[in-house]
């Protein structure tokens, strides 16, 4: 098997040559995904974790609105259950809007 030493692929003689060459191409593309990934992740990370703290807790609500209801009611049932549940956590939820096309 190969081993990785400081992003370089060390050779043994049990990998194919041909094989090493899409293992280093792969590595390669990783390592600079890694890098676009790190640089833009310092603008956004306030907004990113306000969004995350936001999502699990209407995640949270829509768990808690099915365990209490459970599976086979029609969708405006769990929508009115899912808006107290919203209002009980201080999220104030958009109702469906008409759109003109």
């Amino acid at each position: 098997m190969g081993s990785k030493l400081k992003g370089q692929i060390i050779l043994d003689k049990t990998i194919s040559p041909q094989r090493a060459q899409r293992t280093q191409r792969f590595n390669v593309k990783l390592l600079k995904i890694k890098r676009v990934i790190s640089h833009r992740g310092h603008r956004d990370t306030e907004s990113i974790v306000q969004l995350n703290y936001l999502s699990s807790k209407i995640i949270q609500a829509a768990i808690n609105v099915h365990k209490e209801l459970g599976p086979g009611l029609l969708e405006s049932v769990y929508q009115v259950c899912m808006v107290i549940e919203l209002c009980d956590r201080h999220i104030m939820p958009i109702f469906q809007r008409r759109k003109t096309l």
